[in-house]
């Protein structure tokens, strides 16, 4: 019985799924917008000093030496390393999605160096030293053959479906506007043999707005719009819950007895409409699911099984 609640209450949420995408594509055009980008992707924030401060300092950070090229022949070689690979030499960010996924079975998007550091205390029991690509490139060697991985172009089509789950509760008494809502992927999706989105994947959104039970029977509602989830690459697929993601919800609810019709943003059918009856309050618990579609074609590299 709480189940079948639960996949009802879900139905009730009124989730608008949109996203500003930054994956293989939105490449900055501008040497301060790489520097900016690379510092974000490793640290999480934009650092201080000189263009040619920072960009010895990814440098030194990366592979324990700096270079004598070009500021702007540094920033480019740095970026594609980073950021900007190939089927034939996958990015930075890549392998290490790869290596956090194999390790630990999820995708988070935390600063790169930190993850890296996350998986050197889960398997050495503390953080290491030295360059980060050296560092990458110990783990890559425990996790795959040859220490290298194979990596695919693959196109991901509108309307894809993705399973999802709430990482926590939502509760009309006490989530509010403007709350954060982590979201992981529920299973493997594959674009032939390349997988694009792991299970495991961290995705985002925000809670727009709760409208408390009232009463004349009006149950509450929770409004959240979902900013992104990532692919194997570190590309964030935009998401919206279209007719097919509603019908794929019914149909769960469905399968587990739960009567549905009716219940997509409006609330239970024949719902009691009296003065003095109050509405019902919306909890929806940690690792409840529900599924979002992907809202335009997107180019992605996937992680090809070896």
């Amino acid at each position: 019985m709480k189940r079948l609640q639960v996949l009802a209450a879900l139905l009730v949420v009124t989730l608008l799924l949109s996203v500003a995408s930054v994956g293989i594509a939105a490449v900055p055009t501008t040497a301060i917008g790489k520097m900016d980008a690379m510092e974000t992707l490793l640290y999480g924030t934009v650092q201080s000093g000189s263009l040619v401060e920072r960009a010895d300092k990814l440098e030194m950070d990366i592979n324990e030496h700096t270079t004598t090229d070009p500021i702007l022949v540094k920033i480019d070689r740095l970026y594609a390393y980073l950021l900007n690979g190939s089927e034939t030499a996958p990015s930075f960010v890549t392998r290490l999605n790869a290596v956090e996924w194999t390790f630990t079975q999820q995708l988070t998007d935390t600063p790169a160096k930190t993850r890296l550091e996350n998986v050197e205390k889960l398997l050495n029991g503390a953080a290491g030293n030295g360059g980060l690509d050296g560092r990458l490139n110990t783990f890559m060697a425990m996790a795959f053959r040859n220490g290298a991985i194979q990596t695919a172009k693959a196109a991901v089509a509108k309307d894809t479906l993705i399973k999802i789950k709430l990482m926590q509760a939502l509760d009309s008494k006490t989530t509010r506007p403007g709350d954060k809502v982590t979201i992981q992927a529920v299973d493997n999706l594959y674009v032939g043999n390349a997988l694009v989105i792991p299970k495991g994947a961290v995705g985002y959104g925000i809670v727009q707005d709760v409208d408390q039970a009232k009463n004349f029977g009006r149950d509450a509602k929770i409004k959240v719009e979902f900013e992104r989830i990532l692919g194997m690459d570190g590309t964030s697929v935009n998401t919206y819950q279209g007719e097919l993601a509603k019908e794929a919800a019914k149909s769960e609810a469905k399968a587990a007895g739960a009567t549905v019709a009716g219940m997509i943003v409006l609330g239970p059918v024949g719902a009691v409409t009296g003065a003095f009856v109050h509405g019902k309050e919306l909890t929806v618990p940690a690792g409840s699911t529900l599924f979002v579609q992907v809202k335009d074609d997107v180019e992605m590299y996937g992680l090809v099984n070896q």
